[in-house]
């Protein structure tokens, strides 16, 4: 007598009472510690693997990130956090009003190595500064779901193989 066909035939008979609610409490928890553990392959026994939550874990590829794309995150985020350190600083110098009188009062930045004056040329600046640290925040954002996008698959590999207690 084949053991396998047996065990195929039973098999197939639990999943269909399954799908027809007809199994006891006891026959499902069987079911499903058959489904974690047989090596059985057929259709039938591989839908109701997957709609039970029980996948065989896909093979992933062995290959390593480009270092470049791993860090890109971060230096992404190390170059926004400086540019808003330096507008933050900017914006201070600029706008806090000073102990000098107000007649006294003159807007002065530094850009290149050269003193600038003129308050409209340190607003252009300012704003000039605002438009490059909000396409550094774009292009962090971007960054962030590149990275989500590489770990999704992972994470939902590892949601759906759930841990079973060996039995």
């Amino acid at each position: 007598m084949n053991h396998s066909s047996t065990d195929l035939t039973r098999l197939l008979d639990l999943i269909e009472r399954y799908f027809d609610c007809a199994l006891t409490d006891e026959e499902e928890t069987n079911l499903r510690k058959l489904i974690a553990t047989t090596d059985i392959s057929h259709p039938a026994v591989d839908e109701a693997r997957a709609l039970m939550g029980f996948r065989r874990p896909i093979p992933q590829r062995a290959s390593a990130p480009a270092p470049r794309r791993r860090y890109a995150g971060l230096r992404a985020g190390l170059s926004i956090a400086a540019s808003a350190a330096i507008l933050l600083s900017l914006a201070l110098y600029v706008l806090l009003p000073t102990s000098t009188p107000q007649a006294d009062f003159k807007c002065i930045a530094y850009a290149n190595g050269c003193e600038i004056t003129d308050e409209d040329d340190v607003l252009r600046l300012i704003a000039d500064d605002i438009r490059e640290f909000n396409d550094g925040a774009g292009e962090a954002g971007e960054s962030f779901r590149d990275e989500l996008g590489d770990i999704a698959p992972i994470i939902d590999n590892f949601e759906s193989n759930p841990i079973l207690p060996e039995l």
